[in-house]
């Protein structure tokens, strides 16, 4: 499956915040026509609650999302933050991580953990994050993304 469309990688976005880092992916998404115009606001409200940054080695990672309720089509909206903002930590909200890869996470019910699960997964991979977030090509992070998604899911099948 293709998660990643190159219409949604966004490469040296300029964000002062992880909120409008957010805000910039989700509203690219509810303009295609991909979530509700709920969605956004969701967003934001779970990171709060819920911190979604992942510190990563050479890059910080946060990985944004919501309930199935948002979405109308799955998808990843991928940002190449210009300059790192500042995610609080996944299971520690008093740490933060300077983040430099925000990936906003569009997804139906059916898949949501196991999707998230093989993302984090992915992105321990230390050359192939280095890889994604210094890359300049659009086309070429999407496929990046897709092909390390579908190689951990082929992994767990065999």
């Amino acid at each position: 499956m293709i998660w990643v469309k190159e219409d949604f990688v966004f490469i040296g976005i300029e964000a002062c915040s992880a909120g409008e880092a957010i805000s910039f992916l989700s509203r690219s998404l509810y303009q295609a026509g991909y979530v509700k115009d709920t969605f956004e606001e969701a967003v934001l409200k779970r990171e709060e609650e819920y911190p979604t940054g992942l510190p990563t080695v050479g890059y910080g990672v946060a990985i944004p999302h919501t309930d199935a309720e948002h979405v109308l089509k799955p998808t990843i909206a991928v940002g190449v933050l210009k300059k790192p903002v500042v995610f609080k930590e996944m299971g520690y909200p008093d740490s933060t991580v300077n983040v430099s890869l925000v990936c906003v996470l569009a997804l139906e019910k059916s898949g949501y953990v196991d999707l998230l699960s093989k993302f984090v997964e992915a992105i321990q991979d230390r050359d192939f994050l280095n890889r994604v977030c210094t890359e300049k090509d659009r086309s070429k992070i999407a496929m990046l993304l897709n092909a390390k998604l579908s190689a951990v899911q082929k992994e767990e099948v065999k």
